[in-house]
């Protein structure tokens, strides 16, 4: 029998299942702002470029979150394989492969929700910069590209709970799979087919992957941004798509995407300036430095925002 997939059946079914996930891992409310700390050099590149950077996810430093549940994905999945179709089988044991691919096409900005975080003053930086939340009324900060996905949301500390999300995952995707092909995948483009399903789904559980952290971190009381291509249906050329987003990347120092103040859509928006997107900033109570600050507000004059300069 020929092989057969409902490509866009597929695509949205799988799309559609993992997303729900989301949505039950991440949903209750939200903090109305979100904290950014940062050190005065990264406070004046902010206010220069008007943009917020979101760093590639394969750069991060720390890779602990990520492998964590990559391999949790090679145990589960290889279980599920065992009792799968063919073609289910072979696209679940080409997850791992893709997750590790995809990784540097997921940007990310990370955010606190407490605005006076001992935590972070010790660890991340002298300066916290208070953003709006999407939810919010007021304009939030995005990537602003029709070729690109962008949502917040928010750390994931419970390690049961992160292992329970994967599980039902990989059964919405085995089930997806099995609803959506019908016959024998074989001949020259088989094994074509197997990677363009597995990209995708690779690429929707790392949207779930980068919001879990340890339950070590859950002091940090993190949220994210997270920025991705958008997905094509399993017939589409997934090097165009990349493509088409990459030209949002920027690569000096790291790999990095610009996150902007969101502003109405209309003929001349892409010309006008962006705003400086955050709403205030303070510097660290116990520890004041003159100098940073006084450069900071020169800044902030500089881009005629004397509104958002501090004193002492």
């Amino acid at each position: 029998m020929s092989f057969h997939v409902s490509s866009m059946g597929l695509t949205r079914a799988i799309s559609e299942a993992l997303r729900e996930i989301q949505v039950d891992l991440f949903r209750g409310p939200g903090p109305h702002r979100l904290h950014h700390y940062t050190k005065a050099p990264i406070v004046e590149s902010i206010i220069a470029n008007r943009a917020l950077w979101a760093t590639c996810l394969a750069d991060q430093a720390d890779q602990t979150e990520v492998s964590h549940t990559a391999a949790l994905v090679t145990q589960l999945a290889e279980n599920l394989a065992l009792s799968s179709n063919p073609f289910s089988r072979d696209v679940l044991r080409r997850l791992p492969f893709f997750m590790e691919e995809r990784k540097q096409w997921i940007f990310i900005a990370c955010f606190c929700d407490d605005d006076n975080s001992p935590l972070h003053w010790s660890g991340y930086g002298d300066y916290c910069l208070t953003f709006p939340a999407p939810w919010t009324s007021t304009p939030s900060l995005t990537l602003g590209d029709s070729q690109s996905e962008c949502w917040y949301q928010r750390i994931v500390y419970d390690e049961e709970v992160q292992r329970q999300a994967i599980e039902r995952a990989l059964r919405a995707i085995t089930s997806a799979l099995e609803q959506n092909t019908r016959g024998q995948n074989e001949g020259p483009w088989a094994g074509t087919m197997v990677d363009s399903c597995a990209r995708n789904a690779a690429q929707l559980l790392l949207g779930i992957a980068v919001g879990f952290k340890r339950s070590d971190f859950r002091g940090e009381r993190e949220w994210r941004i997270v920025c991705a291509p958008r997905l094509g249906n399993n017939y589409s050329a997934p090097d165009w798509i990349d493509e088409k987003f990459s030209v949002n990347i920027k690569k000096s120092p790291r790999s990095h995407v610009l996150l902007h103040i969101s502003r109405p859509q209309g003929f001349l928006m892409p010309l006008l300036t962006p705003s400086i997107p955050f709403l205030s900033w303070t510097w660290n109570p116990h520890r004041y430095r003159e100098d940073e600050v006084q450069r900071i507000n020169s800044a902030l004059i500089s881009n005629h925002r004397a509104d958002l300069s501090v004193s002492s």
